[in-house]
């Protein structure tokens, strides 16, 4: 469950609509759950959307804050290619292990 709750609390994350410090004992979590073979992917998904959250949360759901360069860079950190393949590695386990998720 660890999994699926991180994953889907990603999506909260980018709409700064969830508690941060809830969401960081999530993707924590995750990084617990994940085997072996994907650690380093739930690592690389965890801390940049931890960062991501950390940047949000100063702005406390500011509509503005969007035009912020530091929401910027972050949002953008959140989107490289390794966060990317990150988060389809782990889709793809849960697809394959957790059919119902």
């Amino acid at each position: 469950m660890a999994i699926v709750n991180a994953m889907a609390n990603a999506g909260a994350a980018v709409s700064g609509q969830s508690d941060a410090a809830q969401l960081e004992a999530t993707f924590t979590a995750l990084e617990a759950a994940v085997p072996a073979d994907l650690k380093d992917d739930a690592h690389t998904f965890a801390q940049a959307y931890i960062a991501f959250l950390q940047v949000m949360a100063e702005h406390e759901g500011d509509a503005n804050a969007m035009s912020d360069p530091a929401v910027l860079a972050a949002l953008q950190a959140i989107s490289t290619p390794e966060v990317q393949a990150a988060a389809d590695n782990i889709s793809a386990y849960m697809d394959a292990t957790c059919p119902n998720n």
